[in-house]
């Protein structure tokens, strides 16, 4: 996690931060968001990834994804998740999901989702789930 900054020489540490250099020196960095999945939440920095291993077990599925909301700042104040599944029933699911995790852990919301969009590479579309969550429903069932 530790690097060299070429530019200087000085040691560095990785946050896993997406910031963008300032323009002209003085300048404040502009934060981005995240290199991974995680997410700060009511003072907690949440691994999304765990979340997502809990919705594997508590939905039957491996086709799952988490999401801290609102999408596009920094503050997120609860989790969305996505489960690609025909039948979702939501309070079996938020009573294992009750069990394996923190109560700020557990997503306020859990869509049912057909199917999930993907990038070109093949990989889950997350910027398309989000845009999909603020859309009028479509393919999705909204289960909470």
């Amino acid at each position: 996690a530790f690097v060299t900054d070429p530019a200087t020489g000085a040691r560095a540490y990785r946050t896993g931060d997406l910031v963008r250099r300032p323009l002209r020196p003085g300048d404040p960095i502009e934060y981005l968001g995240r290199l991974d999945h995680q997410i700060k939440l009511m003072g907690h920095r949440i691994e999304l990834g765990e979340v997502e291993a809990a919705l594997r077990d508590a939905t039957g599925t491996d086709h799952v994804v988490a999401m801290g909301w609102p999408q596009g700042g920094a503050a997120y104040t609860h989790i969305v998740a996505f489960a690609e599944t025909p039948t979702l029933d939501p309070g079996e699911v938020n009573a294992r999901l009750a069990d394996r995790l923190p109560a700020y852990m557990i997503p306020k919301k859990i869509i049912a989702v057909e199917r999930f969009p993907l990038t070109p590479n093949g990989k889950i579309d997350r910027k398309a789930l989000a845009g999909d969550l603020t859309a009028p429903a479509r393919n999705k069932e909204d289960a909470r």
